[in-house]
Parts: structure tokens; sequence; C-alpha cells
């Protein structure tokens, strides 16, 4: 965690000669970025800088203010551009932020913020609050989070939750009443600290958050289900040819190739029915959007729109499935700590994100590489249904064969 208050524990080097900028005004929040203002006494100019938070972990910038010149990491488009909004077009619209009171907060907090404009990024940052609390020590625990993801956050150790009526897509742009009313409610504390916000937290305990226990090999009493996650956003189809996926991407057609996604899953799910001949399995279709017909052996639960009921039925559905498949993405996160197994089908250009969409909870190496696979997307629909059929009908052989205690000579 960084101190941002009364003093700030974060002393940036100017880009041009090297020596300390000084720190001159309060925290700038744009949500993707919390910024600090400096100035350099020998260059005589002022700079945005990123506290090292979040994704600025990685990928820290520098902004100029007087000619918008970025410095720092590779120029991401999409992480530069939230930024250099800050200068170049500042929203003056007022948002609502509501606070709200769960505990008496003491003198000394710690702020987890989980604004950004990518829903992924904000789940895993708030994720970290498993940890936070368990360490906040002589300190009360602040959320900062947009209502979408309310319904997660944990019954007990947080001491007051800050609202944020701001959509996924309006995170992209700056609201300087956003940092007004954030500057000024930290006014209230003596010491005010800010999390870091890991990137990929790892040992998570999930039903501290969505409250419902992950799925369990051992509790037969349940209905076992494969599920397919669908996705019919343009930038998570199932289609093998990144080339011809990609390009009617950049051409901003990609939804011509709907249908053909439609038709992969369709095949996928006559053939994974076949092929598993168990009708002790529900074959079931969970996620976002309603395209397309299936049959009557494909437990049809996608919805048009996620509230907390929905939520929570869709993380049910999870955590009855002995195995889900999807294509990666921020999609697979939830299902992937709910269900027993998990396949994530992998873009060629995604390689880079690997596993960022997978929280494992396995003990044992080897048992988290059968359980949690991630496969190419040019793999065939063959291929994936053998691949989900050795996984269901091989876990129980592959346990035995690997039961280890080391007691035994």
């Amino acid at each position: 965690m960084i101190k941002i208050f009364p003093e700030i524990d974060f002393r940036p080097l100017c880009p041009s000669c090297s020596k300390v900028l000084e720190y001159s005004h309060a925290l700038v929040w744009q949500g993707v970025h919390i910024c600090t203002e400096n100035f350099c006494g020998s260059c005589n100019e002022k700079f945005l800088c990123d506290l090292p938070i979040g994704q600025a972990q990685l990928e820290k910038y520098q902004l100029r203010k007087s000619d918008g010149e970025i410095f720092g990491s590779y120029p991401h488009e999409w992480l530069v551009s939230p930024l250099k909004k800050i200068i170049e077009s500042p929203i003056q619209d007022k948002i609502k932020i509501e606070i709200e009171t769960r505990e008496p907060a003491k003198s000394k907090v710690i702020i987890l913020n989980t604004l950004d404009n990518c829903y992924g990024h904000s789940l895993l940052y708030l994720l970290n609050l498993q940890n936070i609390i368990k360490k906040k020590a002589d300190k009360s625990v602040i959320v900062i989070i947009q209502p979408f993801l309310k319904w997660l956050l944990p019954a007990e150790g947080i001491a007051e939750v800050w609202t944020v009526y701001l959509s996924l897509t309006q995170m992209r742009e700056y609201y300087s009443d956003l940092t007004t009313k954030i500057n000024e409610q930290i006014l209230r504390f003596d010491e005010v600290y800010l999390s870091q916000a890991l990137l990929c937290p790892k040992d998570i305990d999930i039903k501290k958050f969505t409250k419902i226990s992950p799925y369990s090999f051992e509790n037969t009493s349940k209905s076992i289900r494969v599920t397919f996650i669908w996705r019919q956003d343009t930038n998570r189809f199932w289609i093998k040819s990144y080339w011809i996926y990609g390009g009617l991407r950049k051409l901003g057609i990609a939804s011509v190739i709907l249908p053909f996604h439609y038709l992969r899953v369709l095949f996928f799910l006559y053939l994974l029915r076949w092929k598993l001949n168990d009708k002790s399995y529900q074959i079931t279709l969970a996620g976002f959007g309603k395209f397309g017909w299936f049959p009557s052996f494909v437990d049809d639960k996608r919805v048009i729109l996620f509230n907390k009921e929905s939520e929570i039925d869709t993380c049910v559905t999870y955590s009855e499935s002995e195995l889900v498949i999807g294509v990666h993405g921020s999609s697979m996160i939830l299902p992937s700590c709910h269900a027993g197994m998990t396949i994530s089908v992998m873009p060629l250009k995604r390689w880079g994100n690997f596993i960022e969409d997978i929280l494992y909870s396995e003990d044992d190496l080897r048992l988290a590489a059968f359980q949690k696979r991630v496969i190419p997307m040019n793999t065939t629909i063959l291929e994936t249904v053998e691949i989900a059929l050795a996984m269901i009908k091989g876990r129980a052989y592959f346990v035995k064969k690997f039961i280890y205690d080391k007691e035994v000579l």
C-alpha cells in the first residue's frame, strides 16, 4: 500500500532531467489512472504521474501537461487514452457518489480502488479485499466501486463503500467532479493509504464474495453440469481462423460471423452430448446474449441483462458444473473458481494474457494442471470435445495415480 495523506509516499523522477519531482497538488482520480500532479523546478514543467496502482504497477506513465507527451512504458492506446483525457477533454458533469457506512471508520484507512473500464480488471482488483481485510491491522477498509460489482462485497471487514455511478464505458473519460469528491472524502481521516490492487490475486476463497460454495467432487446430491459460457460480443467469438476474424474486426464488421460462432457452439454441444453418452450430466449454456436456437437437451440459462439476481443464479450454475468451457476473457474468472474444472479457449493474440482469467484453488500443482486447461483457439471442435471428455471421465483415475503421502516409503 502507498500512503497518500496527509503526505504522499511517492517520489517520481523527471523524465527529462531525472531530478525528483515536487508534489504540487492533490491526487487526480481518473478511474483507470490515479495520478499525482508534480512539478520540475529545473525544467519548469508540470506532469501527471501514475501511482503504481493496479495496471500502473506494470505500465507507469508520466504525461507532460504543456504538450501532452507521454513518457514511460509502451503507450498502449487503451491505457494512454484515458490519461490524455485528463488534460485534453475533462468532463465537467456532476457525478453521483454514494457514501455507505457499514461500521465506524478509524482515523487510519486503506482505500481499495476498483474503478476501471474493463470488467475483469475491476473484478480482480476487488478480490484483493480478502487479503486487505485479513491484514488491515489498525486501519479501516474503504472500497471505491461501481454498482455492478457491489453484490460481491464481503459481508464483514469493510467500514465504508463509496459507490461511483459511472459505467465501464464512462470510465474511459475523465470527470473532474470524481477527483473533487474523492479528495473531499479523504480529508475526513488522519492517515489514508491506497491499496496497490494486485492484478492477479491468488488463494481466493470465492465464497466470501459470492456466498456460493464451489463445486465439490464429493457431493453427488446436486445435478452435474457441463457448461459452455456464451458470449456474443465481437471480441470473443469462437472462430478458428484469427486472420479472417481479425480482419473483420479491423473493418468493424465482425458481427457478420455471429451465425458461424453460433453454429460452432451448437455443433460442439451436439458432439459433446453424443460422445459423453451419460444422462446424469446436464449440458448447459450460460452467459450473456440470447442469439440462436438450441435443442431441448441444452439447459439454456443465458441472460440478456445481468443484475444481482441473474449474477447469483449464473454463479450457482457454475458451482453445479463439473466442467466449464469458454473463450478466454473476464467472463471466465467467476466460472473458474466455482466450477470443478475449466477449459479456457485462447485466441491467438491473447497468449500474453495467459491464465489471467483463471483463479486456482488446487493445492497440488499436478491437479491444478489437470483441472485448469488453456487450449489454442484453433483447436478443432472434435479435439476440444475429446479434451473435455478426458477431463470428465479421467479425473477420478488421475487423482488415484497422484495420491501422495510423505510418510509412505
